[in-house]
């Protein structure tokens, strides 16, 4: 995390750890580009991971659609690519925060009164999670 922010600095952003988006809480959010930053670690998100159950892989893939049904640039990272291509994903970063200031989307933006079920948190209303 420290490197994304300080890959940030010098940009007029607000680099935000563990915010929340629609009722989901993602590693970095940076809402004046839109953006939203995921990173993964096998254990906890990989199919077949220590810590990965049906319901938390269930909920993760919900969580990805709230985040793109509401307008934001969703980049996701594995530890992996922290650990080992760190460069390359800091300019992507840098360069997709740059891109989204430089040419915000046209398109409009879902607002409150455009919610559907579906649009709160999966386990407020998935009967999968609701036993």
């Amino acid at each position: 995390m420290t490197a994304i922010i300080g890959a940030l600095d010098g940009i007029d952003v607000e680099v935000i750890v563990n915010g929340m988006v629609q009722g989901y809480r993602f590693d970095i959010v940076i809402p004046e580009a839109g953006v939203l930053i995921e990173i993964d670690s096998y254990a906890y998100h990989g199919e077949g991971g220590e810590f990965t159950t049906e319901d938390s892989h269930l909920k993760e893939r919900w969580k990805r659609n709230a985040a793109a049904r509401f307008g934001w640039t969703l980049l996701s990272y594995t530890d992996r690519c922290i650990d080992f291509t760190l460069t390359y994903t800091l300019a992507e970063i840098v360069d997709t925060v740059r891109y989204n200031l430089a040419y915000p989307r046209t398109r409009r933006k879902r607002t409150d009164e455009d919610r559907i079920r579906t649009d709160s948190p999966v386990q407020t209303w998935n009967p999968l999670l609701l036993r």
